[in-house]
């Protein structure tokens, strides 16, 4: 095991003390809510770092679990304060908004006019209360180094969040998650801890999963520690949606996925709008860091085609060739060529959900494809490939999830021939989704035999960190070897290195 990690900033968390006690009320032992003690029960988060600006967030509730979490049907005056981490006295700036009853009382506020790389410390105040304190940073994008973090997969009922509190420990730049920051179904028995109520389909049960898991004391730390790019998956509305449709094709998804995304947005310090009814919430944008690291959060989620051949892994069919089949949706894939066109040499780094890479396998009878990831999307997929490897010369590090373990894999044009090779890419494993895991998966044999372009795999519980300046950029997988309990020690894994 190893602890070393590159440009550390110690001592920064220990500026959370002063502006609120960072106290978080727990749980009794059935899952239910202990007595309320304050106003901020969900403490405080930041997102969407850029060099000027960053979003602040908080959520006013007095019973948390609750459909209204307790609040009046009337707006409430919140003040909001930021200041210099090293000097916690210079406010730099404050204001107030009044929040909406309709929105639970939720905040954002977009924090502008700051220099590159500020080090803030923010807070807020309602009826007398000041909340627990949150550090950000904005980006810097003359900085010669950049730290990310990634992590994705946060089921609940599967362990401890015991990752988010080892990103706050190491204090990186920023968080991306990768999505399935909630999930959905009821709670099942016999596992380390337990949803309260059913499976959600509505927007009082999507508030109260996510206000369930924003009063981990964890995932609290590290928003308080770190400003986090917000991504969603399937489980933030239901597993495998794709566009307009749930796996059931329900004449009533329509009705689900909008409360979804109103609970998504009002739980997530993003800087989007959404449309009208909660029709859409756009969540595809692009930031610029240190290192010449140029960050793009894509959505293979909302506007997909919908999954062919029945989804799930399956054999090919004919839809799985249909040529107007579609992983990014129109808009979004011109938007993403027009700011790959800008690239200066930099490196690139694509974060989204599913992995692009392949990962078929055969056996006698022929190929078996998981519908739900790029590969089932085949002509999207060489569309999306063909624009990295003309833009981004080499320098591209493309991010995924879903798949509740670690992958590396090199990208290429042609699977079979390795000097086509143009990034690499990251599938982060998941922070606690399918609980404590091995070393490997059975099919990890089969899978790099026929795959050789993967070339390193692990299925146990973590994240990582990857570290760039201007000529490398290094991916480091930190495992758990338990989240069934909390408290685990970090494995730092064999390193990568991209030049």
């Amino acid at each position: 095991m190893t602890t070393d990690t590159p440009f550390l900033r110690p001592r920064r968390r220990d500026l959370l003390a002063g502006s609120g006690a960072l106290t978080f009320a727990g749980f009794t032992g059935a899952g239910e809510r202990q007595a309320p003690t304050t106003l901020f029960p969900f403490g405080v988060a930041s997102g969407d770092p850029l060099s000027d600006r960053c979003i602040i967030w908080t959520r006013l509730a007095r019973t948390p679990l609750k459909a209204d979490g307790g609040m009046p049907a009337k707006p409430v005056t919140v003040k909001w304060f930021v200041a210099s981490a090293s000097a916690p006295a210079k406010t730099l700036r404050r204001g107030e908004v009044r929040t909406r009853p309709g929105l639970g009382h939720s905040v954002h506020v977009d924090v502008t006019g700051l220099a590159p790389g500020q080090a803030c410390r923010y807070w807020f105040e309602a009826d007398g209360e000041t909340s627990p304190g949150g550090l950000f940073r904005t980006s810097d994008p003359a900085s010669d180094t950049c730290r990310l973090a990634v992590a994705c997969c946060n089921n609940y009922e599967h362990g401890y969040f015991t990752a988010f509190d080892h990103i706050a420990d190491l204090e990186p730049d920023v968080l991306f998650h990768a999505g399935d920051y909630i999930y959905e179904k009821a709670a099942k028995p016999g596992l380390p801890r337990q949803h309260i109520g059913g499976e959600c389909m509505n927007l009082t049960d999507y508030r109260r999963r996510y206000a369930q898991y924003r009063l981990d004391p964890s995932m609290q730390r590290m928003h308080a520690a770190v400003p986090i790019i917000a991504s969603w998956d399937d489980h933030e509305v239901a597993g495998n949606w794709a566009g307009m449709y749930d796996k059931q094709r329900s004449p009533v998804f329509a009705h689900r996925r909008k409360a979804a995304f109103q609970a998504f947005y009002e739980f997530m310090p993003v800087r989007a709008r959404p449309a009208p009814g909660w029709t859409a919430l756009q969540l595809y944008r692009a930031f610029t860091f240190g290192a010449g690291l140029r960050f793009f959060a894509l959505d293979t989620r909302q506007y997909r085609s919908d999954q062919a051949c029945g989804d799930k892994t399956q054999r090919p069919c004919d839809a799985l060739h249909e040529t107007d089949r579609t992983m990014l949706g129109a808009a979004q894939k011109s938007w993403l060529e027009g700011k790959l066109a800008t690239l200066d040499g930099g490196w690139a780094v694509i974060g989204q959900q599913v992995p692009s890479y392949r990962q078929i396998v055969h056996d006698s009878e022929g190929p078996w494809i998981s519908m739900d990831k790029w590969d089932g999307y085949p002509g999207a997929q060489a569309d999306f490939h063909a624009m990295l490897a003309r833009y981004t010369k080499g320098r591209t590090l493309v991010i995924s999830g879903d798949s509740h373990a670690h992958y590396l894999s090199e990208l290429r044009t042609d699977w079979g021939d390795p000097h086509t090779r143009f990034g690499m890419e990251l599938t982060v494993t998941s922070v606690t989704s399918s609980g404590d895991g091995n070393e490997r998966r059975e099919s990890w044999e089969p899978l790099s035999a026929q795959n050789p372009h993967i070339i390193d795999h692990h299925d146990r519980r973590g994240f990582c960190l990857i570290e760039a300046t201007r000529e490398t950029l290094t991916i480091q997988p930190i495992s758990f070897d338990k989240i069934s309990q909390p408290g685990a020690s970090a494995l730092y894994r064999k390193r990568f290195e991209m030049t």
